[in-house]
């Protein structure tokens, strides 16, 4: 399977911040309201929701439905499909998803080393800390998603084909994961839920 990268941009109206907001779980809106700015709460929110949005485009899951677990390290996976692989990362107003059927970490940052990324995208597919030798056997992959910012892409195995969708607003997202993948027709809210 090849690997599905999506960059989001962490900037939205009010309306489409509390569609976002709706797709969080109680622990993730705590979450969000513990933050000082409001520019980190919405990009916080409009990140989650966005990775929530995502997954269950690919599951065929209601955002609001799909339930995580962490591993020793806290990286995340999920609860009832422990097969599904996916991470996320965020810089100042980009995030950055990637999906497959593997373990798989991925990084971005805003004007920052290669080096850096691509060593913290191995880490967050490996699921270690920083501060534990360097994971190895890592296939990467490295991406210039948008102006400015840099990213890099990991997984374990052969190298595999990545599909990246261009940068998005969390709008268009919306509009387009309400939207058949394989026919391009709109989905009811009712044919979403299985």
């Amino acid at each position: 399977m090849q690997v599905e990268v999506w960059a989001l941009w962490l900037i939205a109206s009010p309306e489409v911040l509390e569609t976002y907001r709706s797709f969080l779980s109680q622990k993730e809106k705590d979450r969000a309201a513990r933050f000082v700015f409001d520019r980190h709460r919405d990009a916080y929110v409009l990140s989650q929701g966005g990775l929530r949005l995502l997954i269950g485009h690919y599951l065929n899951r209601v955002p609001e439905d799909i339930t995580f677990t962490f591993g020793p390290k806290g990286k995340p996976a999920l609860k009832d499909d422990p097969g599904f692989g996916f991470n996320k990362s965020d810089s100042k107003q980009l995030a950055l998803y990637a999906f497959s059927n593997c373990e798989l970490g991925v990084d971005v940052e805003e004007g920052a080393n290669r080096d850096w990324t691509r060593y913290e995208a191995c880490v967050k597919a490996s699921g270690q800390g920083l501060n534990e030798e360097s994971p190895s056997g890592w296939t990467v992959h490295e991406l210039d998603p948008a102006p400015g910012y840099v990213a890099a892409i990991a997984y374990l195995g052969p190298e595999r084909t990545i599909r990246f969708h261009e940068p998005i607003n969390p709008a268009a997202l919306l509009e387009s994961c309400h939207t058949d993948p394989c026919t391009g027709h709109h989905l009811s809210s009712d044919s979403t839920h299985g």
